[in-house]
């Protein structure tokens, strides 16, 4: 779990530096693919299930690439990203 906890760190860091001298869409791409590598540790560790987050991660490997076709289509596919984790939340609240 050590392990996974600092690649994730890793990647965030080496993506912060990398999103530097790159176009402002790759932040947003970026931080979806580290809520994609945060599900996979969450999974991987017992915190969640595949089950609860399946339909979220496939979600975000669809649409990830959008960014470099179509941009407006990324943005709303962010958006939904968070409709579908608030969902995910208020149905584990209740």
């Amino acid at each position: 779990m050590k392990e996974d906890f600092y690649k994730i760190l890793s990647f965030c860091i080496s993506s912060a530096i990398g999103c530097v001298n790159e176009p402002s869409i790759y932040g947003p791409l970026r931080l979806i693919e580290a809520m994609e590598k945060f599900i996979d540790f969450g999974i991987e560790n017992g915190i969640t299930t595949h089950t609860e987050m399946d339909v979220l991660s496939e979600y975000i490997v669809q649409n990830k690439t959008l960014c470099m076709v179509d941009e407006e289509e990324f943005t709303k596919s962010l958006k939904e990203t968070a409709y579908i984790l608030i969902d995910k939340q208020m149905k584990s609240n209740n």
